[in-house]
């Protein structure tokens, strides 16, 4: 019952005390309890170590095929440029060049979210102008919004933002949630991006015009390898892992992201960046 003795105890490896005389509940109460901790020790550990096989694995795999599947593309575009290719060969080289895009897609998306479970993404800081890279992702989504018969409309009240950011990770955030705008929209529907600038902070709203969410879907759309009850109004294809990356990114920057949405009314995306 002094103070030192158990500091001593503690010290030389003990996991708790009793006090003489002890009762013999509490005893075997503070047993049973120890013996929890040991279990839920050793599930820890045997769950950490699958997870580091789990990642490793995924890691090997995804780097494994990445080559494999940029090679089939290779011969998929030098078959394509053949003149003695037919319609028919074309058509279905066409549906395979679709096909190995998508499980490119799903790799890159694994290996991101890996890195970020990891902890090995790091920030690269340089000062550029967000609503120029903006109007250039935009650009970039033209054509396919277009294949929709979609018009994506950028509203930045011509004003220059020059911040300190991870430009590639900035990229990405906004490439997911434009594409995701595009995937979610109906056809011969508008894409509204909204850039303003405020004295503390930056806001970007992606408005869509798709058939917006759920409740639930809110609550999880978020979260890792959650797919949402709406689907894509062209079939594209969804890892369920976009929007979960997204946010970490976001928050890396110290940002925010939240979902505006009524069933039926589509949905708007908000990001918002600390601005000094």
């Amino acid at each position: 019952n002094q103070v030192e003795d158990i500091a001593i105890g503690f010290e030389a490896g003990a996991n708790d005390y009793l006090v003489k005389p002890f009762h013999q509940k509490e005893l075997l109460s503070r047993v049973k309890t120890l013996l929890r901790l040991k279990k839920i020790t050793q599930v820890n550990e045997v769950l950490k170590s699958a997870n580091i096989f789990k990642t490793d694995l995924m890691n090997i795999a995804a780097h494994d095929l990445k080559n494999p599947l940029s090679a089939v593309l290779v011969y998929i575009f030098a078959i394509k440029k053949d003149k003695n290719c037919t319609s028919d060969i074309l058509k279905y080289l066409n549906s395979m060049e679709k096909s190995v895009e998508k499980m490119k897609f799903f790799i890159e998306e694994l290996l991101e979210n890996s890195k970020l479970e990891e902890g090995k993404i790091m920030l690269e800081k340089t000062e550029f102008d967000i609503s120029s890279l903006i109007s250039e992702i935009v650009d970039g989504f033209h054509q396919i919004a277009k294949s929709k018969k979609q018009k994506i409309i950028f509203i930045k009240n011509n004003i220059d933002i020059h911040v300190c950011m991870d430009k590639s990770k900035i990229s990405k955030i906004f490439d997911n949630l434009i594409s995701n705008a595009i995937k979610y929209s109906e056809t011969n529907k508008e894409i509204k991006i909204i850039l303003e600038k405020n004295i503390d902070h930056i806001l970007v709203k992606i408005k869509d015009n798709g058939p917006g969410l759920t409740e639930v879907d809110k609550l999880r759309i978020f979260q890792r390898y959650q797919n949402i009850s709406t689907l894509p109004t062209g079939g594209e294809v969804s890892t369920g892992l976009g929007l979960s990356i997204t946010k970490e990114l976001v928050e890396m920057h110290g940002g925010e992201i939240w979902v505006e949405s009524e069933q039926g009314s589509g949905s708007e995306f908000c990001v918002k960046f600390p601005y000094t």
